[in-house]
C-alpha cells in the first residue's frame, strides 16, 4: 500500500529518474574515486554514465509527455551538447584536437564532469515534476488567449515598429563583421541606442505573435515567415550563429506542431536542414573571427569543416561551453568564497537598463550579474569565456547547487514543456509563449540567469502587459459605446 502511494503520488517515471540518480551516484561517487583507474579511464566511465544518463532521461520525459519533439525536448539536448558534448566525443572513434580537458588538472575536470552528469539527471527531474502539475489559467490569461485579434494587433505594432531597427542594426553589424572581424561587433556605437536595441530584440517575438495569431494558410503568416527567415539568414553571414539557428529551430518547430506531421518529404527536408546546421556551426565558428573575409576565405571554412568531420566539429565547439565550470571549479573555494546566491539576487536587479537608471542604484548589480566579465577579468583574459547555468550553480553554492538546478529544471520545464499539444494550440498567448522561450532560451544553459532575467523580463513579460493592455483598452472602448447607445 505504501509503494503505490509513492507512485501515485510520483509517477512512474519520476521514479525511475530517482533511480537513475541513485545508479549514477553508486557509479560516480561511491565506486570511481576509489577505483584507483587512471585519468583516461575514469574520464570515459563518466562520460558513458552521463550519455546514458541522459538518453534515459529523454526517454522518461517522452514516457511521460508522449512528444519527442518539444521545445523542452530541444532545449535538453542543447542543455547536454553544451555542458557535455566534449565528454560525449571521448566515446566516439574519431579524432578531435581541441579538446577542452588539456587546460585543465584531472581532479577538476573529473569533478566539473561528474556535476555536470547529476545537473542533466536532476534538471529533468525538475522538469518532470514541473509536468505533473496541470496548466491553470487566471481570468486574464483565459480572455486572451480567446481573444486572437488582440494578439495579431500587438504584433503587427511591434512588428512594424522593429522590423527598420532590427534589419538596419544587423546589416550594419554583419558589414563590420566581414570588414573588420565579429569582435569589432561589440564595439558598434547603435548599441548605446537602447530604444533601437530594445526594438530589435522585439523583432523575432513580433514575428511569432503574427504566427500565433494568424491562420496557418494565411499568405500573411507565409510572408511573416519569409522576412523571418531573410533575418536569420543575415545573422548567420554576419556571424551571430546562435541567433540564426535558434531562428530556424523555432520556425521549423512551428511548422510542424502546425502542418502535417512527419513523412519521408519532411524526414528529408529535415535532415537537410539539420545537416546545414551542423557544416554551418563549425564554418562560422570559424570565419568570423576572420578579419578580411570574402566568398573565398568562406568557402575554404566551409571546405575545411566538411573535410573534418562537421559533425565533431560541431559536438566539439558546442561542447566547449564546459570549461567555464571548471575554470570555477580552480578558483572556488580555494581562491574565493561561494557567493550564496549573490549573483542570482543582482540578476533581478538588473531588469531596470543602465539607460534608463538615473539614480545609478540598479546599476551597480549589473557588474555583480555579469559572472563572463569576472571569469574574464580572474583570468586576466583578452576575450570573453562566457559562463554557464551550471558554472553559475557551483560560483553561488558549490556542489549544492544542484538544489538550483532542480529549480531551473522545474521553471524551464513549465515554460518549455507540455503534455497536451492541442491544449496549447487552442491558446494562442500559450503558444507564443512556448515559441518564444524555444527562441531566446535555447542557449541559456552557457549563459548565466541575467540573460534569462532579460529574455523573460522583455520578450514575454512586456508582451504579456502590453497585450492585458489592449485587452482593458478594448473592455472601454465596448463599455463606452454600449452607453452611448443606451443614452440614445
Amino acid at each position: 500500500m505504501f509503494i503505490q502511494n509513492i507512485k501515485n503520488a510520483l509517477g512512474m517515471t519520476m521514479i525511475y529518474q530517482l533511480v537513475l540518480c541513485c545508479a549514477s551516484i553508486l557509479i560516480l561517487v561511491c565506486f570511481l574515486p576509489f577505483a584507483g583507474f587512471e585519468f583516461n579511464t575514469q574520464l570515459y566511465i563518466v562520460s558513458l554514465t552521463g550519455t546514458l544518463a541522459f538518453a534515459f532521461s529523454v526517454f522518461f520525459y517522452y514516457k511521460e509527455t508522449g512528444y519527442l519533439f518539444s521545445p523542452y525536448i530541444m532545449f535538453y539536448y542543447a542543455f547536454f551538447l553544451f555542458h557535455f558534448g566534449q565528454c560525449f566525443l571521448i566515446l566516439l572513434p574519431f579524432d578531435y584536437d581541441y579538446f577542452v580537458f588539456e587546460r585543465f588538472n584531472e581532479k577538476t575536470v573529473i569533478n566539473g564532469s561528474i556535476y555536470t552528469v547529476f545537473s542533466l539527471i536532476i534538471f529533468n527531474l525538475g522538469a518532470l515534476v514541473s509536468n505533473k502539475r496541470k496548466p491553470s489559467f487566471n481570468g486574464s490569461l483565459r480572455l486572451v488567449n480567446s481573444d486572437p485579434q488582440i494578439l495579431r494587433k500587438m504584433g503587427y505594432i511591434i512588428f512594424f515598429l522593429s522590423i527598420i531597427p532590427a534589419f538596419y542594426i544587423s546589416l550594419q553589424e554583419t558589414i563590420i563583421s566581414l570588414m573588420h572581424g565579429y569582435n569589432e561587433t561589440y564595439s558598434n556605437p547603435i548599441n548605446e541606442f537602447f530604444v533601437f536595441v530594445f526594438l530589435q530584440y522585439l523583432f523575432i517575438p513580433s514575428c511569432i505573435l503574427l504566427l500565433t495569431s494568424l491562420k496557418k494558410d494565411d499568405y500573411k503568416a507565409n510572408v511573416v515567415k519569409v522576412i523571418a527567415y531573410m533575418y536569420a539568414g543575415i545573422l548567420l553571414v554576419g556571424g551571430g550563429r546562435t541567433e540564426g539557428i535558434a531562428i530556424f529551430l523555432t520556425l521549423l518547430f512551428y511548422s510542424h506542431i502546425t502542418g502535417k506531421k512527419f513523412n519521408k518529404q519532411s524526414l528529408v527536408k529535415l535532415g537537410l536542414v539539420l545537416g546545414l546546421i551542423i557544416i554551418l556551426i563549425p564554418t562560422l565558428a570559424n570565419f568570423r573571427i576572420i578579419e578580411n573575409k570574402s566568398f573565398s576565405s568562406f568557402f575554404s571554412e566551409l571546405q575545411d569543416s566538411i573535410v573534418s568531420n562537421p559533425i565533431v566539429e560541431t559536438i566539439g565547439e558546442l561542447g566547449y561551453s564546459i570549461s567555464p565550470l571548471y575554470m570555477t571549479i580552480d578558483v572556488i573555494p580555494d581562491d574565493l568564497k561561494y557567493k550564496y546566491g549573490e549573483s542570482y539576487l543582482a540578476s533581478i536587479f538588473t531588469i531596470i537598463p543602465a539607460n534608463l537608471d538615473f539614480t545609478g542604484l540598479f546599476s551597480q548589480y549589473n557588474e555583480t550579474a555579469a559572472l563572463d566579465e569576472w571569469l574574464k577579468n580572474q583570468y586576466d583574459m583578452d576575450f570573453g569565456p562566457g559562463f554557464s547555468m551550471v558554472a553559475e550553480s557551483y560560483y553561488n553554492f558549490g556542489y549544492w547547487g544542484i538544489i538550483v538546478i532542480f529549480i531551473w529544471g522545474l521553471i524551464i520545464g513549465r515554460l518549455l514543456g507540455y503534455a497536451d499539444l492541442s491544449h496549447i494550440l487552442n491558446n494562442r498567448l500559450t503558444l507564443y509563449i512556448k515559441l518564444v522561450g524555444l527562441y531566446s532560451l535555447l542557449t541559456f544553459p552557457r549563459r548565466s540567469s541575467i540573460f534569462f532575467v532579460d529574455q523573460i523580463t522583455y520578450l514575454v513579460l512586456s508582451v504579456f502587459i502590453g497585450v492585458l493592455l489592449m485587452r482593458k483598452v478594448k473592455e472601454i472602448k465596448t463599455q463606452t459605446i454600449g452607453d452611448n447607445h443606451e443614452d440614445n
